[in-house]
């Protein structure tokens, strides 16, 4: 039968909500009286084992754990501070500005105090500048040009450039090409201007080919090709194409890798397992193709494919696990009775295919184990010729024969029987068997003559009725003959002296 369960549910009610705190976040500061934060969560494991996070009024308040702490609870290093620099007294030609340096160090109570300046020390080139230059620049600067040069196209528009500059006086007089940031970008000359502004004869144009189609196998390249006109105003328009010389005109499309590409495995997809398990094959289609120069695929010979790459396999192995263990018989034997209920018997036994594909006969107790009940073990004997059988005359023996000899006869019970299919037996009507068939209740018997006897007849009258007379009767010797008659014999039968 089936295993009884190892475990059951218990308890199976929600527990009571309770708070989780997770990692306080980093301090705010390292120094100088920082803070740490964390997520503070309520949390509740429902009767289905799943962690929730329910409302945090459902946890005691009086429980709850800090959200924030206080951290970093220690001077900061003291470090250099300034205040902006004073003015500058000119705008240019060079100045001096100053501005106030201090020493400041973050208090452990957060506040910011100005402390003596050996707390920050004084190392060489670490303490800010208090005095630096100003007004250290040059006087405004203005553009220059040089002439235009020549134009870049004879039509269709061009430009022509020149170049600008900027100049600036410097602090003792003399004239510099400096920088164009120094001068005001806004104003600068313009650089390029149009030129030669008419229309160019139509031209054609031809676009570089496209990749080539396919690598191998008679491909084709194509490109655009098309009549072009530069405008005056240096704007590019396409035109009819008769606008432009016929005979010149550039092939759109040209042919390319015209050679047989490398032959290469094609294979179709794998057929179904040819049995679910127990070690089967799946079979699929492998060919050996090449398209051709001529752009057709043929198939070819395996070895043109096998020298560049392992031919797929046909066959695969599927299914390599052991099958579920089923039932299996002989078939039933003979019936013990054709009616009237008998037995037929049968050899159960249990399969099963293994992953090797052998098929093994395995003890019944595999079959029987976790057997689902619509797969229960087959019986080895079942119920059969259960059917009423026909009548038939049942007979019982001979009784006593009427006589020792001289033709007895014999009598018997003879009735009409019936077996049903019940296997009970039961007494018909004499009308319900064959007659043709009935076996005799009497027969004849001890059909053999009796011993032979004397039979005396009655005396006659006395033959003198005084002085003495006699008296005569018949005797004579019978026997009971084997046919049932009487029949008078010789005397010597009944007594040998006389003969």
């Amino acid at each position: 039968g089936q295993k009884p369960a190892v475990a059951q549910d218990c308890n199976v009610v929600d527990c009571t909500p309770v708070w989780r705190a997770l990692l306080f976040d980093a301090c705010t500061r390292e120094c100088g009286n920082g803070t740490q934060r964390r997520v503070v969560l309520c949390e509740q494991i429902k009767a289905s084992g799943v962690t929730a996070t329910v409302n945090a009024v459902d946890c005691p308040a009086a429980t709850m754990p800090p959200v924030q702490r206080r951290c970093g609870d220690i001077d900061c290093a003291a470090e250099w501070d300034v205040e902006p620099y004073e003015q500058c007294a000119v705008t240019c030609g060079g100045s001096s500005q100053s501005r106030r340096v201090f020493c400041h160090q973050l208090q452990a109570s957060g506040l910011l105090v100005e402390v003596a300046d050996a707390l920050c020390g004084i190392p060489a080139g670490e303490r800010p500048i208090a005095v630096r230059d100003c007004g250290v620049r040059k006087c405004p600067a203005y553009w220059n040009t040089t002439a235009f040069d020549q134009c870049t196209v004879s039509c269709g528009g061009g430009t022509q450039r020149r170049s600008a500059f900027c100049h600036q006086v410097q602090e003792r007089g003399a004239l510099a090409v400096v920088g164009d940031v120094v001068c005001d970008i806004a104003a600068r000359p313009h650089e390029v201007q149009p030129c030669e502004v008419k229309d160019c004869p139509p031209i054609w144009i031809a676009r570089p080919f496209g990749p080539c189609s396919r690598d191998c196998g008679n491909g084709s390249q194509s490109r655009a090709v098309f009549c072009q006109q530069r405008l005056a105003a240096g704007n590019d328009v396409t035109v009819p194409d008769p606008r432009c010389d016929r005979p010149l005109m550039p092939p759109r499309e040209r042919r390319c890798s015209e050679t047989n590409c490398a032959a290469y495995w094609e294979s179709g997809d794998f057929s179904e397992c040819s049995v679910p398990c127990g070690g089967g094959t799946k079979i699929r289609r492998v060919q050996c193709l090449q398209l051709q120069a001529s752009g057709s695929v043929s198939d070819v010979d395996f070895g043109l494919c096998a020298a560049s790459a392992a031919m797929p396999a046909p066959i695969e192995p599927c299914s390599d696990v052991a099958c579920t263990p089923y039932w299996n018989t002989t078939a039933f034997g003979a019936c013990t009775a054709s009616c009237g209920g008998g037995t037929q018997r049968r050899t159960v036994f249990c399969h099963q295919v293994q992953a090797s594909g052998e098929l093994t006969v395995v003890a019944n107790a595999i079959c029987r184990v976790g057997s689902d009940p619509l797969d229960a073990e087959p019986a080895a004997v079942r119920e059969c010729g259960v059917i009423d059988c026909a009548t038939y005359w049942q007979q019982f023996g001979f009784s006593r024969c009427s006589r020792d000899c001289g033709n007895g006869s014999q009598s018997r019970t003879v009735h009409c029987q019936q077996l049903l299919a019940n296997g009970s037996t039961v007494v018909r009507g004499d009308g319900l068997c064959a007659a043709a068939t009935m076996p005799p209740r009497r027969q004849r018997c001890e059909e053999t003559h009796c011993p032979p006897y004397w039979r005396a007849g009655d005396y006659d009258a006395c033959s003198a009725s005084c002085g003495g007379g006699s008296q005569i009767r018949p005797v004579v010797c019978e026997q009971l003959q084997s046919t049932g008659d009487v029949a008078a014999i010789d005397d010597f039968m009944c007594d040998p002296s006389t003969a």
